[in-house]
């Protein structure tokens, strides 16, 4: 049986190419990845034409400022729970 690996980036392409170069020399390895993400979205399209399965989290958007960074974490943490 194969290690499995999550793999969550996303929103623009300066996070998910890299993840997506992360999950194919992974996938080398003998690693099966799975990417996390928001559905309709670019890391979507992309991970779907990998051939990377793709599992949609209702991720919220980041919010700008000290204040909407700890509003998004308490958002993406209860997406997630």
């Amino acid at each position: 049986m194969s290690q499995r690996i999550g793999i969550a980036a996303g929103g623009t392409g300066g996070h998910i190419f890299p993840a997506l170069t992360v999950a194919k020399m992974l996938q080398k390895q003998g690693f099966q990845c799975v990417w996390f993400g928001r559905s309709a979205s670019l890391e979507e399209s992309i991970a779907t034409q990998a051939n990377i399965p793709f599992i949609s989290v209702p991720a919220p958007k980041r919010l700008p400022g000290r204040l909407g960074t700890a509003k998004t974490g308490m958002r993406l943490a209860r997406a997630v729970y």
